[in-house]
C-alpha cells in the first residue's frame, strides 16, 4: 500500500492540516505505476499466505439505486498500517449524473497510533488492481 507509491513525474499532493496527505485521481495516476501496484498487490498477498497479515474484512451495503463497498486491511513494513478502501458503485451514474459509475477513497492510517496519514482516490488504484 504505503510502498506502492512510487513517482513518474513532480507532483505536489496537498496536506489536510494535521499532515494529512490528500491525494488526487490525477496525482494517483501520475504516481502509481502498473508495475509498483502488481508489486504491492503480491507482496500484500505473501504476506496474507506467510500468516504476516491478517485476512482484509469486507463489508458491502446496498444504498438507494448503487451501493457501497468497503474493504481494510492491516499491513506491517516499516511499521504496521491500516487501509481502507471504500467504493460506491452506482450503476446510471453516467446516466443520470454524469458521474463515473466507481467513485471512492482510500484511507491509509499509522495503524500503531491511529494517525491518518493519507487520503486519496480510489478510481485509479481499482483500476489498476482489477
Amino acid at each position: 500500500m504505503a510502498v506502492a507509491m512510487q513517482s513518474r513525474s513532480p507532483i505536489t499532493p496537498q496536506h489536510a492540516s494535521g499532515g494529512t496527505l490528500i491525494i488526487t485521481r490525477t496525482q494517483v495516476l501520475q504516481l502509481l505505476s502498473l508495475d509498483a501496484c502488481i508489486s504491492a498487490v503480491e507482496d500484500a498477498f505473501r504476506a496474507h499466505g506467510a500468516g504476516t497479515a491478517p485476512a482484509p474484512a469486507v463489508l458491502g451495503l446496498h444504498a438507494g439505486s448503487g451501493g457501497f463497498h468497503v474493504k481494510a486491511a492491516l499491513l506491517q513494513l516499516d511499521r504496521l498500517y491500516f487501509a481502507a478502501k471504500t467504493n460506491a458503485n452506482f450503476p446510471r451514474n453516467r446516466t443520470n449524473h454524469g458521474l463515473p459509475t466507481i467513485q471512492g477513497m482510500i484511507a491509509l492510517f499509522d495503524a500503531d497510533r491511529g494517525y491518518p496519514l493519507a487520503l486519496m482516490d480510489s478510481i485509479e488504484i481499482t483500476r489498476l488492481r482489477t
